[in-house]
């Protein structure tokens, strides 16, 4: 019964306790997933609906920061074709990892391959659109990259 801004700001405190609580945890394989990419020469970007802040944040505490070229806000397919331009790839060239059923469309929207990511546990989004879904990050989800390099 409130305005949206309450609810964003309860969201974000509850995430700020439970962050100070449990302390901040990637998902399983994807530092490892990220830095292999960054190895094998693949250009990566980040495109999220979450502040810039939290972002940095995020990836200053995994030790990724330099992994990446760029970071930006979405859910409009917009934000990935600059996310691509920004790296000097076209869209048809990109793969998205994608865990929200917005996030999905988008990237198809951009004319991107998308891999949808539902790990067991998370609250169930609609993938179906996505290329693959995947519940995991591991050898195979590379192997699967690689081949659509």
């Amino acid at each position: 019964d409130k305005e949206v801004p309450y609810y964003i700001d309860q969201w974000v405190k509850t995430r700020k306790e439970l962050i100070d609580q449990e302390g901040l945890k990637p998902m399983p394989g994807v530092v490892d997933l990220i830095r292999i990419l960054k190895e094998k020469g693949f250009h990566l970007a980040v495109a999220s609906s979450s502040l810039k802040e939290d972002i940095m944040t995020n990836m200053n505490t995994f030790g990724i920061t330099d992994c990446f070229e760029c970071e930006n806000g979405k859910p409009d397919p917009e934000i990935f074709q600059k996310a691509a331009e920004a790296i000097g790839q076209k869209a048809a060239n990109c793969i998205v990892v994608e865990d929200s059923e917005a996030g999905v469309k988008a990237a198809k929207s951009a004319k991107m391959k998308c891999i949808g990511y539902a790990p067991e546990g998370a609250i169930k989004q609609d993938l179906h659109q996505a290329d693959t879904v995947v519940k995991e990050f591991s050898d195979k989800l590379i192997e699967y990259i690689m081949g659509n390099k």
